[in-house]
């Protein structure tokens, strides 16, 4: 009777654990906890960048578009990238 009861003990134990590590898995049910933005990919003259956030709770991820910035010319030259106007 010990070994049943500390069975059931153990195996409730590791049944928390896994909701406790897995319990927001879904992510509808997640009141998300996200951190700041990390640039993955910096926004250049002509091209978009990305960058994104993950939610402390259930590690999603959140990614958003960084818009390119433009060509900032000076004496018709971008002082940025080098192109001629």
């Amino acid at each position: 009777m010990k070994k049943v009861l500390q069975m059931i003990l153990i195996l409730s134990m590791l049944i928390w654990i896994v909701l406790a590590l897995y319990g927001c898995e879904d992510n509808k049910a997640c009141e998300h906890s996200y951190g700041n933005w990390t640039v993955v990919t910096a926004a250049t003259c002509t091209q978009d960048g990305i960058k994104e956030r993950i939610c402390s709770k259930c590690n999603n991820k959140e990614t958003a578009s960084i818009p390119a910035v433009g060509h900032n010319f000076v004496d018709g030259i971008c002082t940025d990238c080098g192109t001629p106007e």
